[in-house]
């Protein structure tokens, strides 16, 4: 999987092949992404990071202008109370 910064500045976690949802990929690259989601998440949780979201936005409801398999990883770096 390849790791790329959104327009947000959150990593996108993106297959090596294109495909149109995750579930269009095979069950290797799905572990693929998910594997590298992990490393992230473990980077995040090691420092200041309290807590993070995984999602993954679909088609036009979801507002993609091009259809491709990924997971945006969303961190939070305070704590609330």
């Amino acid at each position: 999987a390849r790791v790329l910064k959104s327009i947000e500045g959150n990593p996108l976690v993106i297959s090596k092949r294109h495909a149109k949802h995750f579930f269009d990929l095979s069950v290797e690259e799905q572990l693929d992404m998910l594997t590298t989601a992990k490393k992230i998440v473990e980077i995040y949780t090691s420092g200041k990071c309290s807590r993070f979201q995984i999602s993954s936005h679909v088609g036009v409801v979801g507002h993609q202008s091009f259809p491709h398999a990924h997971m945006h990883l969303a961190g939070s770096f305070f704590d609330r109370k």
